[in-house]
């Protein structure tokens, strides 16, 4: 099901900071590379909602900004109402801080949306598959291995699944659990997965502030022995052994 919020909008000039008439534009416009789902409360992500993506659109002449996501089913009044304080919180302090930026008949325009005025929301069947929550992913997050081992045993397939934007190998070193990232890996997860940021396991262990120098250099070894590669690089060029230095963890950068 996608559930749709709705803002009418203003246009800034980003030079000047007056308000413009609204520009002319025919085709929709994303306003954002990441998607809104990667901060979601835990407890509302975990419902198997995804998407928040943030695009300008005009309808009956009036430009719009609307935000689309995803739930596997009909969801709750409750969670749609999360999803619009949510929402309007990330547009007001979060992503959307001072206007989405919008490149228009060469003008760089900040896109604002009203939201001191009430969404329109809509939620409807579009046809989009939409899966149910990734229990490989959050057991590991949490820790609980029972619970892993029965996800992993009921859907391999899902063992690398990213949920926010982590898979479930990221998620284990992130919160912490060194005997989850071993289930993982004798489990067949990918020790190279790469995050919605470009991040490989490996270099998560290394800014995890979850471990210690001494966890990290355990679970290090753990992905090493799997097959995880020192020698990748972020896209801000660190790799894990400059990310394990800058962190202060001797151990770990001194095994890499």
């Amino acid at each position: 099901m996608r559930i749709r919020f709705t803002f009418t909008v203003r246009f800034i000039d980003s030079v000047s900071g007056l308000e413009l008439p609204s520009p002319s534009f025919v085709e929709s416009s994303k306003l954002t590379e990441e998607d809104l789902d990667t901060y979601l409360d835990s407890e509302v992500a975990d419902e198997g909602v995804v998407g928040g993506e943030v695009y300008l659109t005009r309808d009956d002449g009036d430009a719009r900004l609307e935000v689309y996501y995803w739930h596997p089913g009909p969801p709750s009044s409750q969670l749609v109402e999360s999803l619009r304080v949510y929402t309007v919180a990330q547009i007001e302090d979060g992503v959307g801080e001072g206007g989405f930026e919008f490149n228009c008949d060469n003008k760089r325009l900040l896109v604002v949306a009203n939201t001191d005025q009430s969404a329109l929301v809509e939620v409807n069947e579009d046809g989009r598959e939409v899966l149910g929550p990734p229990r490989i992913a959050i057991a590991a997050r949490d820790g609980g291995l029972q619970s892993l081992a029965a996800g992993i045993e009921a859907e391999p397939q899902f063992i690398d699944r990213l949920h926010q934007g982590c898979s479930g190998l990221h998620l284990a070193i992130l919160y912490g659990h060194p005997n989850a990232v071993r289930l993982l890996l004798v489990s067949g997860a990918n020790p190279n997965v790469i995050d919605s940021q470009g991040i490989t396991p490996l270099e998560a262990c290394a800014l995890s502030n979850s471990l210690d120098d001494e966890q990290s250099r355990e679970v290090g070894r753990m992905l090493l022995d799997a097959g995880a590669n020192p020698q990748h690089h972020a896209p801000d060029g660190e790799s894990a052994r400059s990310y394990a230095e800058s962190r202060g963890k001797k151990q770990m950068a001194a095994m890499l």
